[in-house]
């Protein structure tokens, strides 16, 4: 086979490829209260037993206040008699006012709990989940309008079109802000290379080129936070923009020797500052103005949670003290507290197995100290005859606080798995708003290219007033 048609079959197979595993594997724009857990929300009027059975016939597990507590007890005393926990822990399955019922399902997946979706919807049961999310592809929508702009300042415009269609996929399959003002700089990229990309000494001209270092740098850098998936998307999308790019110009080469075997060769070399102009300073602005959009959007985040107008309040992970440790446990502090946390569940750990070991005349709960100790005295028949053997069987350490978190996986669902999801210790308050699980570390994403976006058009603006400010 031709070296040619191989090389036009690989790039058809790759563009091919690469919009179907993008489609088909696409990105959820989810909010989500908790990490790793959905959770339903139905009004008291419904009767909690007829609810459970209705998911206990389709299999589905779940943690409700009527579903089994943590079996955690000691050596000695094989029965828990912490009511006090319990009652405390009863407030994870009400909203504020009391007037709602909340059911958790932890670790389940998305095409499992589309089924608990459908499974309530047959039986006329009401209510309300936390995978609502208003306008999820509100900033797809930003793309396409950033996408025109660009289309009607750009002079090469089928090519600059045909190169941007695997953004709109990409786009579509990753419905974030970050990915959208991402693929709003690689645009500003595509329409920087345009003119100059059959130019000679075009690779080193723009590699040296300050904004586009900058550029490149911050695209890599904020794929790689996104994580493993959209970084493979990403390298999916720039891969088939290369083969439709390859694509295009062997279609033109093919219908340009049919009517002619002359073809001009372009003199002037590439020049990646002569590029700037008051157009690229306009365009320059774009990826600034995303960036201003994401986080007011952010912080215009409303409740999921809406009936009757009436705003629901339901228990939320807020402020994290860090992971699971015993220094971070310490630095938690037990006072004013609305809800319980994972500190109340190791402070319940601890006072239950070593209660059989305290004495009675001593206060039987306490909140546990760094190294803390429990000693039992034993007697051993030695040479010289009875002597004291003291024994230490519990301190209170990472090691003690690690196997109390590994019961909780060896268990059926419970509360304290979900507060075990979130990886870390945090305060748990009731609140109307969500902050969503569904893109981490999106501020900081943000903020990382607002920063860079700004020092590409501040240099931009700089060399466009010496350059004599060029039209």
């Amino acid at each position: 086979m031709n070296k040619k048609v191989t090389k036009i079959i690989i790039a058809i197979l790759t563009v091919i490829l690469s919009f179907s595993i993008m489609i088909i594997f696409r990105e959820e724009n989810i909010s989500q209260v908790w990490n790793k857990t959905r959770i339903a929300i139905f009004n008291k009027s419904y009767n909690l037993d007829y609810i459970c059975s209705v998911l206990d016939e389709a299999d589905i597990s779940y943690v409700c206040k009527t579903t089994k507590k943590i079996n955690l007890f000691s050596d000695f005393v094989p029965v828990n008699t912490d009511e006090q926990y319990f009652n405390f822990q009863n407030k994870f399955f009400t909203d504020s006012s009391e007037n709602y019922n909340i059911f958790y399902f932890p670790d389940i997946s998305t095409k499992n709990f589309k089924k608990v979706l459908s499974v309530l919807k047959k039986s006329n049961i009401s209510f309300s989940t936390d995978s609502k999310t208003k306008n999820p592809y509100m900033s797809f929508i930003f793309f396409v309008i950033v996408f025109f702009v660009f289309l009607y300042f750009t002079k090469s415009k089928t090519l600059f079109t045909l190169c941007s269609l695997p953004l709109f996929v990409f786009c579509f399959s990753c419905p974030f802000w970050t990915q959208t003002i991402l693929s709003a700089l690689i645009l500003f990229i595509i329409y920087n290379f345009l003119p100059d990309i059959k130019r000679k000494n075009f690779f080193s001209e723009y590699l040296k080129n300050f904004s586009t270092i900058v550029y490149c740098f911050t695209i890599v850098i904020v794929t790689l936070i996104s994580g493993i998936k959209i970084t493979f998307f990403l390298a999916l999308c720039l891969s088939s923009s290369l083969s439709v790019y390859f694509l295009y110009l062997k279609i033109k080469e093919y219908y340009s020797l049919k009517k002619s075997t002359f073809e001009p060769i372009l003199i002037l070399q590439a020049n990646a500052k002569n590029n700037i102009s008051k157009n690229h300073i306009i365009l320059s602005c774009i990826p600034l103005l995303l960036c201003f959009i994401a986080l007011f959007s952010s912080l215009m985040n409303v409740s999921l949670f809406q009936n009757n107008d009436k705003s629901i309040e339901i228990p939320s992970p807020k402020k994290s003290f860090g992971k699971f440790c015993v220094k971070n446990f310490e630095e938690t502090l037990p006072e004013n507290k609305v809800l319980p946390d994972m500190c109340d569940y190791i402070e319940h750990a601890w006072n239950t197995i070593t209660m059989p070991y305290r004495s009675f005349n001593t206060k039987q709960k306490s909140r546990p100290a760094l190294n803390e100790t429990i000693h039992f005295t034993d007697y051993i028949k030695t040479k010289n005859g009875i002597a004291i053997n003291d024994k230490i069987l519990y301190t209170f350490n990472d090691e003690f606080l690690q196997s109390s978190l590994s019961f909780i996986d060896s268990t059926y669902p419970v509360i304290e798995k979900v507060l075990l999801n979130q990886g870390h210790f945090c305060k748990i308050n009731y609140s109307v708003m969500t902050k969503g699980h569904n893109e981490a570390f999106m501020t900081l994403k943000i903020l990382i290219i607002l920063l860079c976006s700004a020092i590409c058009l501040i240099y931009s603006v700089i060399f466009w007033r010496k350059n004599g400010f060029k039209q």
